[in-house]
């Protein structure tokens, strides 16, 4: 009752048109153009693969609202979009394993789901891949990356994360996903922990480049 009162006082409407009854429907969603398939390196990280250009308002406006209004169903678009970019890639990495960026716990019980973890199951249910998402922790309670500058973001992130297992690291592929790519100070922290444990290769894959 108390969900058909919502309904009825703020009905659900498109992000894109205002369609009643669907938060993005399908015509606005098939406007949104994924990247073609393209990778830049970084220190520690083999190919960062970025799945469509963050210049469309459409998608700044989808990860605002899933970001910070904690819109959780909006993992599902976000998803396919990572998983529309990530077919198209011939030479796919060796099975990797998959590591969602994490939360801290108290940005958990804030937000009530990790957006990174979301999308990452998605990706997994769709290529079978292993998804590991109790390897790296974050023990530190940082302040948003978002209102930070670059030499912000990388002072805020040292010291952030901790491996759990540093035995099942070694030898293994990695991919990290996370929604947002902005000064990448937050998967570089994650993927030179594994690399520092024995990792073999990592990937990072992203829905947009900030």
């Amino acid at each position: 009752m108390f969900k058909k009162l919502l309904n009825i006082l703020f009905p659900i409407e498109c992000i894109g048109c205002g369609r009643n009854n669907v938060l993005l429907c399908p015509d606005c969603f098939n406007f949104i153009k994924i990247n073609y398939p393209d990778y830049f390196s970084t220190e520690h990280i083999k190919q960062v693969h970025i799945s469509a250009s963050f210049h469309q308002k459409l998608l700044q406006k989808i990860i605002h609202l899933y970001k910070y209004s904690y819109i959780e169903k909006l993992s599902n678009q976000l998803s396919e979009l990572m998983i529309n970019y990530y077919s198209q890639i011939e030479n796919k990495i060796d099975q990797p394993i998959i590591i969602p960026v994490p939360l801290h716990q108290k940005r958990l019980l804030v937000r009530c789901f990790n957006q990174s973890e979301l999308i990452a199951q998605n990706f997994c249910r769709q290529f079978k891949y292993q998804l590991k998402n109790d390897l790296i922790i974050r023990i530190k309670h940082t302040e948003q990356q978002a209102k930070l500058d670059k030499k912000g973001r990388i002072e805020n992130i040292k010291g952030a994360f901790k491996i759990l297992d540093q035995n099942f690291v070694k030898d293994k592929n990695f991919i990290i996903i996370d929604d947002l790519y902005t000064t990448g100070s937050t998967v570089a922290g994650i993927a030179k922990l594994l690399k520092d444990n024995g990792a073999s290769q990592i990937w990072c894959l992203v829905i947009a480049k900030n």
